[in-house]
């Protein structure tokens, strides 16, 4: 489904940037402050959270962290295949031929040294974005399954039950499939494609924001708010004023 002449995913994809990193400390954080937004943290679960759409524009995964924490994560992103054009990087305090060939397996397309200068980091990390992101597509049955949600955009009674029902499979390949694909469970998809074409009718500049949330399926314009927030770091309201001062 395209909105004049955008995908979902180039919406989306067109949002602030931001670097995601996993690291004890803030010399990383530092290094790439004037060129990304970042955001930081020490904690797996927080850090996979953000594998859902708008996608961190690369990782960064500092080998203070625990290793097992390293490897759990880095294949946990691996097995998402919407995530495969994500950047994964390795930032090590020592560099060897054994630690690169770990790196490279557990997943990981780079191994940087922590010592690197501010433009080698951002020189590797933009090559990686640009050679992976053109290589991606997003898997067919997520389009389909868009193209299923945006025809029933503002009906708030749209469920994970009548999604199954048009696409002509059961709930539990439904869940299956879509886990698969996207990272996240069929609910919290439908609530982010949502989303997403509420953040397209704001950039509009048209409509208020609870005029746009009823029209994406929110009957509650509170929790369409927190909703937006928690997905975009922004309110409606200051996603609203961002675009109206461009």
């Amino acid at each position: 489904m395209m909105y004049n002449g955008q995908s979902r995913f180039d919406i989306l994809r067109n949002e602030e940037p931001y670097l995601l990193v996993l690291d004890t400390g803030r010399e990383m954080t530092e290094k790439m402050s004037a060129m990304y937004h970042i955001v930081t943290t020490n904690c797996d679960n927080v850090l996979l959270s953000h594998f859902k759409e708008p996608y961190p524009c690369a990782v960064l995964i500092s080998a203070e962290m625990d290793p097992h924490l390293v490897r759990r994560v880095s294949r946990q992103v691996a097995s998402i295949s919407s995530c495969s054009h994500i950047p994964m990087i390795y930032v090590v305090n020592e560099l060897s031929e054994q630690v690169e060939i770990d790196a490279l397996h557990s997943g990981f397309h780079e191994v940087i040294l922590r010592s690197a200068s501010e433009e080698l980091f951002t020189l590797r990390i933009d090559l990686l974005i640009n050679r992976l992101g053109k290589s991606y597509r997003r898997p067919r049955f997520l389009e389909r399954v868009d193209e299923v949600l945006f025809e029933n955009i503002e009906y708030s009674t749209f469920h994970v039950e009548d999604l199954a029902a048009r696409l002509h499979m059961d709930r539990k390949t439904l869940y299956t499939r879509i886990k698969r694909d996207s990272g996240i469970t069929p609910q919290i998809y439908i609530r982010n494609i949502r989303i997403c074409r509420a953040a397209h009718l704001l950039k509009k500049g048209v409509l208020t924001v609870s005029e746009v949330a009823f029209q994406t399926g929110f009957s509650d314009v509170s929790y369409f708010s927190r909703c937006f927030k928690a997905y975009f770091r922004k309110t409606p309201s200051e996603f609203l004023a961002k675009y109206a001062s461009e």
